[in-house]
C-alpha cells in the first residue's frame, strides 16, 4: 500500500506531532503506531526531541482516565472530539455502544478518511469551530455528552474560545468537557516540537488561573483540575508553563 502524503498547514500539521509522540511512548496505542507507517512525512525532524515526551504519557493517561470514567457511568454516551487530528482514543475506549464524533478541518478530515474507516458509531465531521453547522450534525443530543478538547485551545484566539464555550453551553445542556489549557509562558515560548514543523504555527490563547474558564460563560463549572505529578521535573516544568487538564460541566 502506498503511503498517504498529508496536505496540512498551520496548526493542522501539529496533529503529526501528537501521532508521532503517542506512537513513541504509549504502548497501548497500537493504532497510532499503525498509522505512523502509513503516512509519507519526514518524522525524523522530531527525533531529537524524544526525551521531553514524558508529558505525552501524562496527558494521554489523564484524558484516557477521564473518558473511561465518564463511559463507565454513561455507557451509551456521545463523545465529541474537537480538533481530533488523527487521535486514536476511540479504538482504546470503544465499548460497543458509544457514538463517537471526530471533528476537524476539511484537510484533516480528508487525511483521516484516507487512513481510517468511518462507521455508524464512529463518525467524522469536516468543520471549523467557527462554523456552527457542526452542532446540527450531532444527532444524539438527548444522550450524555462528553467533549474532548486536547491540544487545541491554545491555537485559538480568546474570542474564538469564548464563542466555542458559549456554543456548547447553548446547544449541549449538562454536557461535560475535558480540555487542556496552557499558560502565557507556553504560548510565548512554544515547544521545540512545534518549532520543528514546516508550518511553525502560532499559539494565541492562554490563561494563568484556571477559574478564568468560568468567566467564559456563567454556565461553565470546574469539576476537577489535573497536573502531571511525576517525575518531579515534569511537574515543575508543567507548573511554569501552566499546562493543566480541566474537567468541566456546563450547568443550566
Amino acid at each position: 500500500m502506498d503511503k498517504v502524503k498529508p496536505n496540512l498547514e498551520g496548526s493542522s500539521e501539529t496533529l503529526l506531532i501528537s501521532l508521532w509522540s503517542r506512537a513513541q511512548v504509549i504502548e497501548r496505542d497500537t493504532k497510532a503506531k499503525e498509522l505512523l507507517h502509513c503516512i509519507d512525512y519526514d518524522f525524523s525532524r522530531f527525533e531529537k526531541w524524544k526525551k521531553p515526551l514524558k508529558y505525552t504519557i501524562a496527558r494521554t493517561n489523564i484524558f484516557d482516565n477521564e473518558v473511561a470514567s465518564f463511559l463507565a457511568s454513561h455507557p451509551n454516551a456521545v463523545v465529541i472530539n474537537i480538533g481530533a487530528g488523527l487521535d486514536t482514543r476511540f479504538f482504546r475506549m470503544d465499548n460497543g455502544k458509544i457514538i463517537w464524533y471526530e471533528i476537524d478541518l476539511p484537510r484533516v478530515t480528508i487525511l483521516r478518511k484516507q487512513l481510517i474507516q468511518e462507521t455508524e458509531r464512529y463518525r467524522f465531521i469536516s468543520a471549523s469551530l467557527a462554523d456552527e453547522q457542526w452542532v446540527n450534525m450531532i444527532r444524539e443530543k438527548h444522550r450524555p455528552i462528553l467533549f474532548i478538547v486536547e491540544g487545541v485551545l491554545m491555537y485559538l484566539k480568546e474570542s474564538e474560545v469564548k464563542k466555542f464555550f458559549n456554543l456548547v453551553a447553548d446547544h449541549f445542556p449538562n454536557a461535560e468537557m475535558v480540555c487542556e489549557i496552557a499558560g502565557p509562558f507556553f504560548t510565548k515560548f512554544k515547544h521545540r516540537l512545534i518549532q520543528a514543523t514546516v508550518s511553525k504555527p502560532s499559539l494565541h490563547w492562554s490563561i494563568w488561573r484556571v477559574h478564568e474558564l468560568e468567566k467564559m460563560d456563567p454556565r461553565v463549572h470546574i469539576c476537577a483540575v489535573f497536573e502531571p505529578k511525576e517525575p518531579r521535573s515534569l511537574f515543575l516544568s508543567s507548573k511554569v508553563l501552566g499546562l493543566k487538564i480541566v474537567h468541566l460541566q456546563f450547568v443550566q
